[in-house]
């Protein structure tokens, strides 16, 4: 091969994906760097133009296994009935599991007009039908069954029951036509908050292991938190990813546990790092595993010789919304706690078991408005998050386990590995590798 050049630039650190370079890599590096020279002559910066038979990437020493994390995401599901709104004709009302978006036989849709039986005002007779063929049709682009008469048929219609199309003649039928400002596949014209995406993401992670040698132990699924925002290391199982803790968790070494007094402490760290004159609230992981559990720590401040917390204030915590149905405080839906010496009234929630986020507010007599403090649950690797209330058990919109515990809202491109699949659809893959001899 002939070059034009003489010498070519070497690769900056930052084009590797080193411990020193993201912590989220912890463990494995690539170290084709160190392998590259820097001659070519006396040109400082650049390598040999002759670099055949250099090491570009090299497997660890010794035995080990390294773990290979992906996860992928599903479109928003805004009744949270593990079908995601482009696909659910009943978008704000969740249907049971047995229904099924592809079929024509659908059990949820004995009308057959497109309207399953959670929101069909008729769930017998079907919605009218959009005769094409008379003169006087006003969507004569358009036909199939159309609930609200907006030229567009209910199964493509992103607000069946509230129209919002466009006649044949150009004439708008409703407030808009299709309309979808925040772009979850709920129209503006029924849409709760038509300026955010309403719904909830269902995700998945896989892992995949490759063997170096004879192979070695590795973190299991259990060791990973897997969350709309995250996918990491979290080998103490505390909801905290293990590089944001320094170390690793119980198998890996590190020492990244952190107790449940920790915990508390920082909460109060932050609490009073911020401290104002009313309300303060602050909770001890801001990330926590479905299961676990986290300290919600809130004080009352006044500027008296000082501004401080109030001993002897009753505040009572509330969890304002949540995911699912099981989060709680204490065991109880809201409690009332006494500040004690510090100032510091103190309540465990206890996330339950379903991802997403979890809102608490606390409340005190005279101590100004209420204020809240937001937790975000993670569901463990290889779990779907959110319950599922509904969704088939194969197909698009499905959550049910397919290839390696992905769902086959996931498995759209079928026949391919783990890697291949999410790779094809272009989610997320996080070289999340971690290796234990």
């Amino acid at each position: 091969l002939t070059r034009d050049n003489g010498c070519t630039p070497k690769p900056a650190a930052s084009e590797f994906r080193c411990d020193s370079d993201d912590a989220r890599y912890t463990g494995a590096c690539i170290i084709g760097i160190a392998a590259l020279d820097g001659g070519c002559g006396s040109v400082s910066g650049t390598t040999n133009p002759d670099e055949s038979g250099t090491a570009y990437r090299t497997n660890p020493s010794s035995a080990s296994t390294l773990n290979f994390v992906a996860s992928a995401s599903s479109q928003r599901d805004a009744d949270n009935d593990g079908l995601e709104n482009l696909i659910d004709s009943c978008a704000l009302t969740a249907d049971p599991s047995d229904t099924d978006p592809r079929s024509i036989s659908n059990p949820q849709d004995p009308d057959q007009d497109g309207l399953w039986n959670s929101c069909d005002p008729n769930p017998n007779i079907p919605s009218p039908n959009v005769d094409t063929s008379r003169a006087d049709n006003p969507c004569q682009s358009q036909g199939g069954r159309d609930e609200d008469g907006d030229c567009f048929a209910n199964r493509s219609d992103n607000c069946p029951l509230v129209p919002n199309g466009v006649a044949f003649n150009g004439t708008i039928l409703g407030p808009d036509s299709q309309k979808d400002t925040d772009g979850d596949a709920i129209g503006d014209a029924c849409d709760p908050d038509p300026n955010t995406d309403t719904g909830h993401l269902h995700v998945v992670c896989g892992i995949s292991q490759v063997d170096i040698g004879g192979g070695g132990s590795a973190p299991v699924e259990g060791d990973y938190l897997c969350t709309e925002t995250t996918v990491c290391l979290d080998e103490d199982r505390n909801g905290t990813c293990d590089f944001l803790e320094g170390g690793g968790g119980g198998g890996g070494g590190g020492g990244g546990t952190t107790t449940e007094e920790e915990q508390q402490q920082i909460a109060k760290e932050a609490l009073l790092a911020s401290l104002a004159v009313g309300l303060n609230i602050s909770a001890g992981l801001a990330t926590v595993a479905t299961g676990g559990s986290t300290p919600i720590v809130a004080a009352c401040a006044e500027e008296q010789d000082g501004l401080k917390p109030v001993a002897g204030v009753d505040i009572t915590f509330e969890i304002d919304s949540q995911p699912g149905s099981d989060a709680d405080l204490d065991g109880q839906a809201e409690v009332t706690v006494t500040s004690d010496a510090e100032g510091f009234a103190e309540t465990t929630l206890n996330v339950g078991s379903t991802a997403g986020d979890i809102v608490v507010s606390a409340a005190g007599v005279d101590c100004g408005p209420p204020m809240i403090t937001t937790v975000t649950v993670g569901q463990a690797l290889g779990e779907t998050s959110g319950p599922g209330v509904g969704g088939p058990d194969t197909g698009v919109g499905s959550l049910a386990p397919a290839i390696a515990s992905i769902p086959t809202w996931a498995a759209i491109a079928s026949g391919l590995g783990l890697t291949g699949l999410l790779g094809s659809l272009g989610t997320f893959v996080a070289g999340i590798l971690r290796r234990r001899r």
